[in-house]
């Protein structure tokens, strides 16, 4: 019964998120997900219920190779997540070619055994018995799985880094440290995967994995909802190269000297006299915008000129208003989080963790020497 419940949840879920107003890229991608999921979960539930099996036959082994689009599912979300995945693109689609192929394999067991043969080749394939076909196919499905889960934890990575060449603000809405924990959720699921495989005495092993899976369903579906759009356009990556590397990048750029003199200029005036770091949105491209130029120029004059990316860049100066505040005996009544958040900190996680890497020091420790010096 709970497989039924964990593919009726992925359907509510689905349900969400297509009646979202301002539906992103990685929400059409979940959805469609947990479509699969509540397919791979109803099949299951058919599968293993012998007076289902024997009235619905043609739903027999539909479900064996399902598992191989969890892991693409996956990485594309994330990749939508972080704004490296724009559209969908016909190359997309061979991520999923697994599935197409295990089919035309078995067509002859689909389409000529009878309900009886199915059942006690289904009986085979679960006691291990069906041959090299399925023990090969679930070798490859285990190593698709252990892939796309390490390509998701690049791509995890990739996204913390151009976090802070993109955005002034790192929370909760764009660390996705809520999908990290589900990565982390999917590894145990596939070694629960690889242990069941073992075929263990007494234990269950279909109804292990798919209990797991259910509770996975739960999560990334509640947090999923939940989540907003980061990037509204492909971020600017972050590049880890050395000094002469990054001076041949830049002469490709187009970027001349009076031109970085005068970018230059143009963003000392933005923050210094219009004060732009106080929005608290304020993002490299929303940025680049205002100035005329591009996110890849404006990226390259904030690393060369200042030596920061755009969220040491920006957070810099709200550092420095904070001070400024702090000593004002006008502002002795507010809090330390109301001063933050005048100075452009959208979330006290991210002020104090910033403010205690720049100064080494904490806001309260900061904020209670100033109160004695005055």
């Amino acid at each position: 019964m709970v497989f039924a419940f964990g593919a009726a949840a992925a359907l509510f879920f689905e349900f969400l998120l297509l009646s979202k107003k301002q539906k992103t890229l990685a929400d059409n991608v979940l959805s469609v997900w947990m479509f699969f999921i509540a397919l791979n979960l109803f099949l299951f539930y058919v599968n293993n219920t012998e007076a289902l099996a024997y009235k619905y036959p043609f739903l027999l082994g539909v479900n064996a190779p399902i598992p191989f689009v969890h892991g693409p599912f996956l990485f594309l979300y994330t990749q939508a997540l972080a704004g490296n995945l724009t559209r969908w693109k016909s190359i997309t689609f061979l991520h999923f070619i697994p599935v197409p192929l295990f089919y035309l394999a078995n067509i002859n067991f689909y389409l000529n055994y009878s309900t009886a043969e199915k059942i006690e080749f289904v009986e085979k394939v679960k006691a291990g018995n069906a041959g090299l076909f399925f023990s090969m196919a679930a070798v490859l499905m285990i190593a698709s799985a252990i892939t796309y889960l390490i390509l998701t934890f690049f791509q995890y990575s990739r996204h913390h880094k151009n976090i802070v060449n993109n955005l002034s603000f790192n929370d909760e809405r764009v660390n996705l440290h809520w999908l990290r924990n589900l990565l982390i959720g999917m590894s145990v699921i596939w070694l629960v995967v690889i242990i069941a495989n073992l075929n263990i005495p007494g234990l269950n092993n279909e109804q292990v994995i798919y209990t797991t899976v259910v509770l996975f369903v739960l999560s990334i579906g509640y947090f999923g909802v939940r989540q907003g759009n980061i990037f509204t356009s492909t971020p600017v990556a972050s590049k880890n190269k050395t000094d002469e590397q990054v001076e041949k990048r830049y002469a490709k750029s187009g970027l001349k000297e009076a031109d970085m003199d005068s970018i230059e200029k143009e963003l000392k005036h933005l923050m210094e006299t219009e004060e732009l770091f106080l929005d608290e949105n304020i993002t490299l491209p929303k940025l680049a915008e205002q100035i005329g130029i591009s996110a890849n120029n404006l990226s390259q004059v904030i690393n060369d000129r200042f030596q920061k990316n755009f969220y040491d860049f920006i957070n810099s100066y709200r550092i420095k208003r904070f001070k400024l505040l702090a000593k004002d005996p006008k502002k002795r009544n507010y809090t330390i989080l109301a001063l933050a958040y005048e100075c452009g900190f959208n979330s006290k996680s991210s002020f104090n963790k910033y403010f205690k890497s720049a100064t080494n020091t904490t806001p309260s420790e900061y904020f209670k020497s100033v109160v004695q010096d005055l």
